[in-house]
Order: C-alpha cells, then sequence, then structure tokens
C-alpha cells in the first residue's frame, strides 16, 4: 500500500507545553523496526507526567504508551510481523537483550530500556515506529479501543495480581472502581479469588457485583478494615485508587502473610510495620510487564469477558481528553480514536459510567504458576453455560443510561431545593422594594401580585425584618450583597444542579461562593432575630422564624460549602500536574 509522506500527531513541544496537533514527516522505516498505522492509543496518568516534563526532557515528544493498531510496512530483518498484522504497544518500547535483568526476562526492567511516548515517540499520532521486540499481538476479535488501555492498565493489574501468589478461593480485595480498579474486579474474580470491592457510595455497588465481586463495601459508612477483618482478613489488597491515606490503614485489614498491591503510585505512604511485622503482612508493587505478559494479558480479557471502560475522543481533541482524565471525570479511561475508525462515542452510545451487563460468575481459571497464562478448570456444557458472560446490548445500553443518571448525588437536590427557595425569596420578597413602583404599586402592575405574596408572607411570619417600616442599615447592606452576588449566583447554580449529570468545577466554585455567603448572612439575621424582644416579635414567631426559616439557611448552606469545598480539592491537587501551565 502506499504511504502518506506525512501524518498528524498530538506533540509537546517542551515541558509543560499543551498538547497540539501537527502534520510529521514519515520517514523511512528503520531495521528492527515495524510502522504500525495507529488506530486507538488510550491516555494515562504517565502521559500527563510526561507532558509536565517529570520524566525526562527529551521535547518535542509524541507521547502515549497504550497503542494498537495494524502493520503497513516493515523494515529489514523483521521476519516474525507483516502488512495487515494487528499489533499493540505498551509502555515497553524495547530493550537491549544482554543486561541481568533481560536475562530473567524483565524486558521491562531492562536497563537501557527505552519507553514509547517517553524515550520514544508513541501513538497520539496516526502512525507510529515499534521496534520489533515490543510489538504486541493483538487479537483481531478485540475492539481497538477497549484493547488500548489493557496494554497498561490491565497488564499492569493482571500481571499484579497473578503475581502475588495468592490460593484459588483466596479473598482478594480492590480499593478503587476507576480505571485500573474496575479491571481488578474483574481480572481477579476470573482468577477464582473472593472478590471485595472497596468504594465509597452505595450507588456503585450494583456496578461492582455486576463485574464480578462478591461483596461490596461503601467506605463512606463503613470502615473497610473492619469489613476485611470480619471476613477473615484479605490475603490480597490491591490499591487502585490514587489515596495515600485511604492506602496506609488498608494493612490491617490483611490476613496473616496477607500482602498489599500498590497500584497506584502516590508518593511517600506511612504504614503500621508493628501490625505488618506481626502479621508477617507485606507491600508490593508490580512494574507493567514484557509482551508475553501483555499478549497472556489480551488473551484472557478476550476469552473471559473482561471488558474495558472508555469514553473514545477523536485525535484532535487529545487535550481535552487529557483534562476530563486529570478532572477524575472520565468513565474509566480516555481512548484516541482515529477519525477514520472512529465509531459512537460511549458517552452518546453508552454512558461511560457504568458497567457492562456481566454476569459475574464463581470463575473459571486457576492459576498455574507466576510466569504462566491462566488455564481454565474442566466445566461441563451446563457449567460453561451457567457461568458464560452475557453482554445483551439493548440491556446494556439502559443501564449504562441508568447509572449515569446515578453518578449525581441525591443531596444535589436538597441544595437545588433551597437555592431555588432562596431565589424565588429574593425575588417574591426581598428585591421588591427595589423594582420600580410603576411595576407593582397600582392594582392594574404586572408584578402587583408581588405585594400579595408579601402580606401574606408577614402575616402568616410577622417576620421583623420586612415588617419595619425603614431597614437597619446593616439589613440594607445585606440586601445589596443578595441582589450584586449571591442572586447571579443562586440563578446559576439552579441551571446547574437542576442538570442530571454531576457537578462541575465552576459549579462548586459557585455553590461554595453561594454558600458562605448566604450562611454567614443568615448567621447576622438569627443574631438580629435573637436579641429582639417581644414588642419587637412575638416569642411564637419568634421560634417559628428562628428554627423554621433562618436556621435551616445556615445549616444546609453551610453543609454545601464544605461538600464543594471536598469536591474542589480533587480537581485542585489532579491540576498540579501540569504546573507550568495554571
Amino acid at each position: 500500500m502506499s504511504l502518506p509522506s506525512s501524518y498528524k500527531a498530538v506533540v509537546v513541544e517542551s515541558a509543560g507545553a499543551p498538547l497540539t496537533l501537527k502534520d510529521i514527516p514519515l520517514g523511512a522505516v528503520a531495521a528492527g523496526q515495524v510502522l504500525v498505522k495507529v488506530i486507538a492509543c488510550g491516555i494515562c496518568h504517565t502521559d500527563a507526567i510526561v507532558q509536565a516534563g517529570y520524566l525526562g526532557n527529551a521535547f518535542p515528544r509524541v507521547p502515549g504508551h497504550e497503542i494498537v493498531g495494524d502493520v503497513v510496512k516493515v523494515g529489514d530483518g523483521v521476519t516474525a510481523f507483516h502488512p495487515g498484522d494487528r499489533v499493540g504497544g505498551s509502555w515497553h518500547g524495547g530493550h537491549d537483550g544482554t543486561c541481568r535483568e533481560c536475562q530473567r526476562g524483565l524486558h521491562q526492567m531492562c536497563q537501557a530500556a527505552k519507553a514509547h511516548g517517553v524515550t520514544v515517540d508513541g501513538g497520539f499520532a496516526e502512525y507510529v515506529a515499534v521496534q520489533a521486540e515490543a510489538v504486541v499481538r493483538v487479537p483481531r476479535t478485540m475492539d481497538p479501543a477497549e484493547a488500548a488501555p489493557l496494554l497498561c492498565a490491565g497488564l499492569t493489574t493482571f500481571n499484579g495480581i497473578r503475581r502475588m501468589g495468592v490460593e484459588p478461593g483466596g479473598l482478594v480485595a480492590v480499593q478503587g472502581l476507576g480505571g485500573l480498579g474496575h479491571l481488578a474486579v474483574q481480572f481477579a474474580s476470573r482468577m477464582g479469588f473472593r472478590v471485595v470491592a472497596l468504594s465509597s457510595g452505595a450507588v456503585k455497588r450494583d456496578f461492582a457485583m455486576q463485574l464480578g465481586a462478591h461483596r461490596y463495601v461503601d467506605t463512606s459508612v463503613e470502615d473497610p478494615v473492619e469489613a476485611l477483618a470480619g471476613l477473615g482478613g484479605a490475603a490480597l489488597i490491591v490499591a487502585t485508587a490514587p489515596n495515600a491515606k485511604a492506602i496506609a490503614p488498608l494493612v490491617k485489614g490483611l490476613r496473616s502473610l496477607g500482602k498489599l498491591l500498590v497500584l497506584a503510585p502516590v508518593g511517600g505512604i506511612e504504614f503500621d510495620t508493628t501490625v505488618m511485622t506481626r502479621r508477617g503482612a507485606s507491600v508490593h508493587t508490580w512494574p507493567s510487564g514484557n509482551i508475553l505478559d501483555a499478549e497472556e494479558t489480551l488473551e484472557f480479557a478476550k476469552l473471559h469477558g473482561v471488558k474495558c471502560l472508555v469514553e473514545k475522543f477523536p485525535l484532535k481533541d487529545a487535550e481535552k481528553a487529557m483534562a476530563r482524565m486529570l478532572s477524575g471525570h472520565v468513565r474509566f479511561r480516555s481512548v484516541l480514536v482515529m477519525d477514520r475508525h472512529r465509531a459512537t462515542d460511549h458517552r452518546r452510545r453508552n454512558s461511560p459510567a457504568s458497567p457492562p451487563r456481566l454476569t459475574a460468575s464463581a470463575l473459571l481459571p486457576q492459576p498455574e504458576g507466576l510466569n504462566t497464562v491462566f488455564s481454565c478448570n474442566q466445566l461441563n456444557p451446563e457449567e460453561s453455560r451457567i457461568i458464560s458472560i452475557l453482554i445483551d446490548s439493548s440491556r446494556l445500553s439502559h443501564h449504562l443510561k441508568t447509572a449515569d443518571m446515578a453518578q449525581k448525588p441525591w443531596r444535589d437536590w436538597a441544595y437545588l431545593a433551597i437555592i431555588s427557595t432562596q431565589l424565588f425569596g429574593m425575588l417574591a420578597l426581598d428585591f421588591v422594594p427595589f423594582y420600580p413602583k410603576s411595576l407593582y404599586a397600582a392594582p392594574s402592575a404586572p408584578l402587583h401580585f408581588l405585594v400579595s405574596v408579601r402580606s401574606i408572607y408577614l402575616a402568616t411570619s410577622g417576620d421583623p425584618f420586612f415588617a419595619a417600616a425603614g431597614h437597619a442599615p446593616w439589613f440594607q447592606a445585606f440586601l445589596y450583597v443578595e441582589a450584586l452576588a449571591q442572586f447571579p449566583l443562586a440563578a446559576y447554580l439552579v441551571s446547574r444542579l437542576a442538570s442530571r449529570k454531576p457537578t462541575s468545577g465552576p459549579a462548586e466554585l459557585a455553590a461554595l461562593a453561594f454558600g458562605c455567603l448566604t450562611a454567614m448572612g443568615s448567621v447576622a439575621c438569627c443574631a438580629e432575630l435573637w436579641a429582639m424582644g417581644p414588642d419587637v416579635v412575638k416569642d411564637e414567631h419568634k421560634a417559628k422564624l428562628f428554627y423554621g426559616t433562618y436556621l435551616p439557611f445556615v445549616v444546609i448552606p453551610a453543609v454545601m460549602a464544605i461538600d464543594m469545598y471536598l469536591r474542589l480539592l480533587p480537581r485542585v491537587r489532579a491540576g498540579t500536574v501540569k504546573p507550568k501551565r495554571q
């Protein structure tokens, strides 16, 4: 086939620079290399670290190490691959074959290792040259976009779990249900282990069970260590969510000689070595895998129905896809798909926040050893039928949409109710004196009904702030703050919170500001109201106003402000990955 003279690629020109789509000349294929026409390439957190310049200064660089495509040309000396072969590339981009690590088969740890997207150009491009010794064979029956993340996230998870030496039927806990976690649950369950999923939020329970978990622990209401201890302790805990404070205590949930496998690098973590020593517990990591490991990961996933849930983006939207991943909004892996191959985006076809319609089983495979692929148990036809993985596309679509709607916390509806109430109160009560009298004074005026609303409120509540002939200076200032700050914030928040989608960063920041302003203003009203004597407000009216009207506008907005602050923290932390662009 004829090849173009140039191709499009996403390039990082320098440390901290944005991802830029450029045309790059297509050079000759070097000896020992394979030229791959890229179909899909996953986005990993490591790509953001490369972009920030934390893994060296070899720029300009094309990121990407979760590559799937077709061979279009091979260089001199390459006999194992031919044009038309479906292949992939992982983190491992080449090795020297002579060092001690290579002699032990640990090619990904080679002292002179090459890494796709780090030391050599990666797959954020229409074409990529891959060293023949780093080429992975990819089954054609697999969706390229779903297979791509398995070459890093899947490989690391699968390889790490199977090399921990857990006996068949052992208890394996998976912390987190994100990009790594949702794969870890599937791999562990299909390896024959009893799986406990640890995550926050009751809405994830069904998701975890459909992935293959035998039990779900909602860490927002249940202590994961106590839950695991009640089950006799875990033989293995797989930490996939990058939260040092959540990972550190998990060693207490291990049984004797249990292992904690940390797959989410978070820097320094302090562990209770007293507990570890008493139980013989240990902490482990696992660095990806070699080519054989990658091919075994794909084969295992194909045979046992392990599915990586992805959101697809065209190459030109690489910056958007990266930002979505760093914000934590992607469900569950971002994948760049070349335009000529791009199918319907998962965000439109199926909600990305939900699981495949999997029927979890009592599990097929049993480990033969550390360096071999898992083999299946012998099953009769009836057993095979019962535990087979069933994916019904119409039911899947319905379930995904339902799960996506459930991602919005129910407390947001309470926030919407209180903000809508205050918005109505501002328009119907607080701001009436600011309106031109021609709009409400005459009985025929368009807003005259507000006079009736205000009169009914005063008659039933006896609110002294509105009954007074003139407002105190501080209350006048309070009304101006409402008009200039709280009102536009409230209007914006009502439009955002009325959506079924989870809150965005700007909405959370606006809710934080609105909550603080409302709570502080209501505190002032509560204090003034409490100090008023019976000559100003009757006792029965005072209690009703204090507890029924003003105090809720202290408590709920304050809770909302704290909630939004906690939601914003991960976004701020994620933004520090690229400091030079802040």
